[in-house]
């Protein structure tokens, strides 16, 4: 297995909870602690504030509450991920619109908002899941680490694989093939995955960002079935697997087999496994893989050290080319490309909103130049060049570059107000 140099990035999205307009169809129902309190005798908490969908007419004696965290504090548009699992299973989804990536004091929060939402829906022995996306999944893991849950499901994010051994809780991971975390999955010997306890891990093709409905119905049927919670629903695992072998996507099939085997714990999947990987197709496949791998972990790690090497000009060569890349017939090359501009992209918002602080800065120019090149459909990235524009007195064009962030889907009410525009 190939020792990378890892990259480690937190990310900071600069998006919150967007208030529906008068206008607009809501996504879910919200309750917020005022709302709650009026029908309740009890006085809810000031932190309580959260977005919510149920099961209707599933005939269940389980009770199940799922606490669903976005980095972004988007509470409401987050549990719409989890509509098809409350078709099939008996369960109560809250998103929390009050715990993003920029929240101190989550532990707190989470707790109560999970207390008002079993007072409020009768919930008082139900099983708890915790699932977040990126941070989210993060803030996930360590409220687990700290207060009694059923189990944590991560998306778009890993754990510590340190930690897991200590851990008392089930935990599923979900991430997809193209997220730039994908590389640092792939580094880890998926035979060393077994000695995790109460551990498994859904891959997916898709990128950094929410998993589908139907990947998050898979993921997060293994902490069902390590709380032996009878659902009417079962991972098609084999199926999966015959299509990724099909489409000679070994890795793929092969992390099917995995998480079927992690699920239903069968050994016939083990010797699918066994069989698989003793294919020459396979080990020809996985030996091209890590050579893409090994090029990609290279490729990005050069990257980060000459960004502030590098002019501009170099930068737009460089990004010009990767749409030749991504032009590629080689499926795995073309994804290796996609996942290391999607770290750049990340890296790039770091940068800028850290010098948009000094108005001096050197370096703000080249920088918001290479996230357009990067992401022009950006919305951060326009907000950014909005601000950057204010700070020289460019009214007229801060106010154009401000629109373009609302049509590419900027909603951060706060940073908005905090820079003197208005949503």
């Amino acid at each position: 297995m190939l020792k990378y140099i890892l990259l480690s990035i937190t990310v900071f999205l600069c998006a919150c909870s967007r208030p529906k307009s008068s206008n607009e169809k809501p996504v879910a129902e919200e309750k917020t602690a005022s709302e709650t309190q009026t029908q309740t005798e009890a006085p809810t908490p000031a932190n309580v504030d959260y977005s919510f969908i149920e099961s209707k007419n599933i005939d269940s004696s389980e009770r199940v509450l799922i606490c669903v965290i976005d980095p972004h504090g988007k509470g409401n548009e987050a549990i719409t991920h989890f509509t098809k699992l409350t078709e099939l299973v008996n369960c109560t989804v809250i998103g929390l619109n009050n715990v993003s990536n920029k929240t101190s004091n989550y532990l707190q929060i989470i707790s109560e908002n999970i207390d008002a939402a079993k007072a409020e829906f009768n919930l008082a022995d139900a099983k708890i899941f915790v699932c977040g996306f990126s941070a989210g999944a993060t803030i996930a893991y360590n409220y687990a680490r700290s207060n009694k849950v059923d189990g944590v499901m991560m998306t778009g994010m890993l754990p510590n694989f340190n930690d897991l051994q200590n851990k008392n809780f089930p935990l599923v991971v979900a991430i997809g093939n193209l997220d730039f975390n994908f590389i640092n999955l792939f580094n880890i010997n998926i035979e060393n995955e077994k000695m995790f306890p109460s551990y498994a891990c859904w891959v997916f093709e898709g990128k950094h960002e929410w998993a589908t409905d139907q990947n998050i119905l898979n993921a997060i049927s293994f902490l069902f079935s390590e709380n032996g919670i009878k659902t009417p629903y079962s991972v098609d695992y084999q199926t999966l697997f015959d299509g990724f072998v099909r489409q000679k996507k070994y890795y793929l099939a092969l992390r099917s087999l995995y998480f079927g085997n992690s699920l239903y714990k069968d050994k016939k999947i083990e010797k699918q496994i066994d069989k698989l990987v003793q294919q020459k197709e396979f080990v020809e496949f996985m030996t091209n893989f890590e050579n893409i791998l090994l090029a990609e972990s290279d490729r990005t790690n050069f990257y980060f050290n000459n960004l502030e090497q590098k002019n501009e000009t170099w930068w737009r060569n460089e990004i010009g080319e990767f749409e030749q890349k991504l032009s590629k017939k080689n499926t795995l090359e073309v994804n290796s490309y996609k996942r290391t501009k999607a770290v750049l992209g990340i890296l790039m918002y770091m940068k800028v909103s850290e010098e948009i602080k000094n108005m001096n800065s050197l370096s703000i120019e080249k920088f918001l130049t290479i996230y357009e090149l990067l992401e022009p459909e950006n919305s951060d990235m326009w907000f950014f060049k909005a601000v950057r524009q204010k700070q020289l007195q460019n009214v007229e064009l801060s106010n154009q570059y401000f629109e373009k962030a609302l049509k590419f889907g900027f909603s951060d009410t706060i940073a908005a107000e905090n820079q003197g525009f208005k949503i």
